[in-house]
């Protein structure tokens, strides 16, 4: 039905990303026009996201593209429906019911399939090392799980900028530059 929604009702529910978006990746204004209905066209999901699966998480895997693709944007649609827009933070690693990352586990190489048991394993340390983890860090599991996605590429340069973390957290209320920062310094300062 992605047809019968109006692009009011769909800039209405992403106006906030997108704005976040420009300002965080330092979009020239130029460009914000393109962009922008780059997010319009491609809503629910972000144009960021389908860059990232396209160019990186896929190539990384054994996936058999479109058809792989189409399963994992369906699955992830399913487990995310209600968010404004859908990111790299929507492929959660704690989430069982979302059989995103177990696909992607199955077309995942041996260094892949262990990093994502290590994101899991990172993500339990920093939820135990804080006292009352899911007031401190509302954002720990979307930012570990975007991390982790990031992290599949087969360039050594795995990771992500803050900014491009901080983009993906972002639904429709813009989060404090200063709380992202102090979220993120907690989850590094508590990971192994």
């Amino acid at each position: 039905n992605r047809m019968q929604v109006p692009a009011s009702k769909i800039e209405a529910i992403i106006s906030t990303h997108v704005a976040e978006y420009f300002r965080l990746a330092k979009i020239p204004q130029t460009d914000q026009e393109k962009r922008h209905s780059d997010f319009l066209e491609s809503w629910p999901y972000a144009p960021h996201l389908l860059k990232l699966l396209d160019d990186q998480v896929l190539i990384a895997t054994d996936a058999q593209e479109t058809r792989d693709l189409i399963k994992i944007l369906v699955d992830l649609f399913k487990s995310s429906e209600h968010q404004p827009v859908i990111t790299a933070a929507d492929f959660s690693l704690s989430n069982e019911k979302s059989g995103v990352a177990s696909l992607l586990d199955s077309v995942a190489n041996q260094l892949q399939r262990e990093l994502r048991i290590r994101a899991i394993r990172n993500l339990e340390a920093v939820r135990d090392a804080v006292p009352n983890a899911s007031k401190e860090m509302p954002h720990c599991d979307e930012i570990v799980s975007a991390l982790w996605l990031r992290s599949l590429t087969v360039d050594k340069l795995v990771g992500a900028d803050p900014s491009e973390l901080q983009i993906d957290i972002t639904r429709s209320k813009a989060i404090d530059d200063n709380q992202f920062q102090a979220e993120l310094a907690n989850i590094e300062e508590n990971s192994f």
